[in-house]
């Protein structure tokens, strides 16, 4: 009916008892998924993965989902037998798939305050996306060499409409710009936007300093297996492998010169694209962002929408390649930050946004290509930065 699969190097052989009157119910934490042909109970908090190997095993699974006990599921019309029905649920329960039903109605997990604070999906996520609780290749496993290339390095898109953004000085910027540690003093999230709207000048430098194509490389990606080609576009921050799966999009709703609209940046050309999308699209992602920042949507001035080329990335990194897209966009929001600081703009990190509202008026595959946070930005209603005397 089922076999029990350690999964991690820290499983050691549990022991459970089993109350065959008590009532179980099935652990919020557990996920019963297909893998190759059959299914397999899975929890963020087991180092085992438990294969049903019988359909009848599944049906006892979606009782103790209800809460049952192994008594009254034995005496149902074609259970299996009690002593397999106690094997089953010891396994389950040694190994925390299940969890004890109290006189009360609350479970073991309802009283651990351990668990109380965790979603489902950030456990599994957090237990997934590191070394410990999984079987699965860690790192650059460059899975997919035989079944497709490495995605390139630039995004292929031709624009029907461009704005031209104007490039900054980089020796002036070099001279004029404030101290590093007055920079990283005086950064804050900023809610209020002045007049004029941010600038193509502006705008330009922002992008030009936080996201641009810095210089190309030709390297390899490699491991015990295989030495693939590589080209690289490294921008000013740092990404792991150096594959730069971002991109960046920006969405005007208030500008002294670039008419409002969505748009791709494109950091070799520096220059926007804009995309073919709906209003009422462009609208309601700027309406979320001022909602998630409980802002006046009336005054938000630019959103900058970072997106994740996922096959650049997830070829060839396994299991990890998610936690490392979330940590790139920590890593370019806090470059935005600093640089937006620097210049006397107004930053603020946007906490969430909606994915397939984004694929859709970008014109994209939501699992090819989706938001993975957004940033807004304008000018500063107050004095922008003070130099240090």
């Amino acid at each position: 009916m089922f076999v029990v699969h350690p999964i991690s190097p820290y499983y050691r052989k549990p022991s459970a008892k089993v109350k065959r009157k008590k009532i179980y119910v099935l652990s919020r934490f557990a996920i019963l998924r297909r893998d190759s042909d059959g299914l397999v109970l899975e929890s963020p908090l087991s180092h085992v993965a438990i294969e049903l190997t019988k359909p009848v095993a599944a049906e006892v699974v979606a009782a103790f989902a209800r809460g049952a006990s192994v008594k009254r599921l034995a005496s149902r019309k074609g259970a299996p037998k009690e002593k397999a029905l106690v094997a089953f649920a010891k396994a389950l329960l040694a190994n925390d798939f299940l969890t004890l039903l109290d006189d009360d109605g609350a479970t073991a997990e309802d009283a651990d305050p351990r668990l109380l604070t965790w979603e489902y999906h950030d456990l599994l996520y957090h237990s997934r996306s590191r070394a410990g609780r999984h079987r699965e290749v860690v790192g650059q496993a460059m899975r997919f060499e035989d079944i497709y290339e490495v995605a390139p390095a630039l995004k292929q898109i031709e624009y029907t409409e461009e704005v031209e953004l104007e490039k900054p000085d980089f020796n002036a910027i070099q001279t004029d710009s404030p101290p590093f540690e007055t920079v990283m003093e005086q950064r804050q999230s900023i809610r209020e936007y002045g007049d004029p709207p941010i600038s193509n000048k502006q705008l330009g430098e922002f992008l030009y300093r936080s996201a641009r194509i810095v210089d190309y490389g030709e390297g390899s990606a490699e491991n015990e297996r295989i030495i693939e080609p590589v080209q690289y576009a490294h921008r000013p921050y740092p990404a792991g492998g150096g594959l730069y799966e971002l991109e960046t999009y920006v969405a005007v709703n208030r500008s002294l010169d670039v008419p409002a609209g969505l748009y791709h940046y494109d950091p070799e050309k520096h220059v926007l694209g804009k995309c073919d999308a709906d209003r009422k699209d462009i609208a309601k992602l700027l309406e979320d962002a001022a909602a998630a920042t409980d802002t006046d949507l009336k005054t938000r001035q630019v959103l900058v929408i970072l997106a994740a080329r996922f096959p650049r990335i997830t070829w060839t990194y396994s299991a990890i390649a998610y936690s490392l897209i979330l940590k790139h966009v920590g890593v370019v929001q806090q470059t935005m930050y600093l640089v937006a600081t620097a210049m006397g703009l107004a930053p603020c990190a946007v906490e969430s946004g909606d994915s397939d509202l984004f694929s859709r008026a970008a014109g994209v595959d939501y699992l090819m290509e989706s938001s993975v946070g957004e940033f807004m930005l304008g000018t500063r209603a107050t004095s922008p930065i003070e130099t240090l005397s």
